[in-house]
Formats: structure tokens, sequence, C-alpha cells
């Protein structure tokens, strides 16, 4: 399975776009769910989610080439987090992601650019973190790629399976996207990028 971002938005009218504030705006892409089960209980284990956003980029970061370079992408990315969850602290689970660990943030290596790979709490009381991807898709906007996942209790019924296999499960769901996900540049764009990534 192959997904390749190639969907042309468009960056002047804002319509069908949730806004944040006077500057940033979010379009929901893609919101896919889904349900595994065990074969010898036939009951839900966990729910999945996969969720894809772009990000419209103010003029102030359009200007600036923030998002035309592997440093300044991650630089941008990761202030951005540092700032809106400066306030997490972990809860002393070793994959907690908080500003101590930096949320357990890895490059990913792609043809172009490289994107960012860490680890968030979206929502209070989730049991685990999402595994979100932050990409380029070139000077105006940014792409989000995050995998959700929740296990599923029963009253009474002993968890089948390990917090440790759930985590390295919804990793490697993550990998699996990540392996087919293909980014194309415009030629202008590919100009820029091949320019600032000079050595």
């Amino acid at each position: 399975m192959k997904y390749i971002v190639a969907k042309k938005l468009d960056q002047k009218s804002f319509e069908t776009w949730e806004q944040f504030d006077n500057e940033l705006y979010a379009k929901e892409l893609v919101y896919q769910s889904w349900r595994y089960y065990s074969a010898k209980t036939h009951l839900d284990i966990a729910r999945v989610a996969l969720e894809i956003r772009t990000f419209r980029h103010t003029r102030r970061e359009v200007d600036s080439l923030v998002s035309m370079s592997s440093d300044s992408l991650v630089d941008f990315t990761m202030s951005d987090i540092r700032s809106f969850c400066s306030g997490k602290k972990s809860d002393g689970r070793s994959y907690f992601p908080c500003p101590e660990n930096d949320f357990f943030a890895t490059p990913i290596e792609q043809p172009m650019l490289n994107g960012v790979r860490l680890n968030l709490f979206v929502s209070d009381g989730d049991r685990f973190p999402t595994s979100t991807g932050g990409f380029s898709l070139g000077r105006y906007s940014s792409l989000e790629v995050t995998v959700h996942l929740w296990p599923i209790v029963y009253e009474g019924i002993a968890q089948q399976y390990s917090d440790e296999f759930l985590l390295k499960f919804k990793e490697q769901l993550f990998d699996d996207f990540l392996a087919n996900l293909t980014i194309e540049y415009s030629a202008e764009a590919k100009a820029i990028i091949e320019q600032l990534e000079k050595p």
C-alpha cells in the first residue's frame, strides 16, 4: 500500500480549514479508525486511528523558509512542541513523552527533506502516547501524520497483551505507514531545498 501526498491544496481560500488563531490554519486530510481482535478469544484488543493533517504556515514562517531545510524544520517543529507541552512532567512511565526526554524525537529520513518523529499525549487520560511525524510540504505548509492506539479493556477479563507489546505494535504500524509515504515537491520547491541543503 503506497500513500502519495499529491493533493493540491488551495492556499488562498480557508473556508474548509480549521482556524486556531489569526494566522494558523489546519485541514484534516485523512481520519481512519479500525479495531484489532483476537482470533482465539474473538474479543477486540485495541482501536487504532490514523490521522493526517496539513498546517498552513504563517507569513513570517513562509518568508523565513523555515520548512525548506531539514534542520530548520526540526528546530521549528520541536520549538512549538516544547512550548505547547512545557508543563508536561513524567508520571514515572518509561515511555511518557515530556521535555526531559525531548518527546523521544528522532529524524525521519526522506529523499528531499527529513521529517521529525516524536511521541505525544494528545488527550489527558490516554494510556499510550501517539506516534507522530512532522514533514514539510514545501514553503507554505507542513504535514502531520499521527497513529493513535487505545487498548480495549473488559471488566473482569485480564488484558491479553502487555503495555510493552502494544506500544511496539503501535510503533510498527507507524513504521509501516512511513515506509509507504511519498511526498512530491514542485520544481520551485526542489530548487530552494537543494540550495539550502547544500553542505
